[in-house]
């Protein structure tokens, strides 16, 4: 399922969790509360997200002293990613895509993709927000 934007995304393949996060997965897991009810962090087949309001939130010396790379004087990396709902990405990498209401990693299926694009395109804000209302993992469920 592709990530839904938030105000503020950090998005990370999870292949480079895998390979170069200490710990893998489980500890980026346990790290950042991935599945914690309690917070906005997502994670779909390809990505992990972790959401704020501001960009400003992210350590990115944590995540640098876990093994993700980043280049402090051109203030970007290819193993994360931040986007702003305002402002778009903060820097290019080519391995993700996204429209106004989703993000997803270049390799993620067809048919969700289609469905990301389906609901961003089609529905409208009250539709989105009845189906919601019925289930409330609606955008979290494809």
């Amino acid at each position: 399922m592709p990530i839904a934007i938030e105000l503020v995304n950090l998005l990370i393949p999870k292949d480079a969790v895998a390979k170069k996060y200490l710990g893998g997965e489980s500890q980026f897991i346990q790290d950042f509360n991935i599945n914690d009810s309690n917070n906005r962090h997502s994670q779909d087949d390809e990505l992990f997200s972790i959401a704020a309001m501001n960009a400003d939130e992210y350590d990115i010396d944590a995540l640098k002293s876990r093994g993700l790379e980043f280049n402090s004087e051109a203030s970007s990396s290819n193993d994360f990613v931040i986007c702003s709902r305002y402002g778009g990405f903060y820097w290019n990498v080519d391995w993700i895509e996204g429209n106004y209401m989703f993000i997803w990693h270049k390799r993620a299926t067809q048919s969700k993709v289609e469905r990301a694009i389906h609901i961003e395109t089609k529905m409208t804000m009250d539709k989105i927000a009845e189906m919601v209302e019925e289930n409330p993992t609606f955008l979290d469920s494809f």
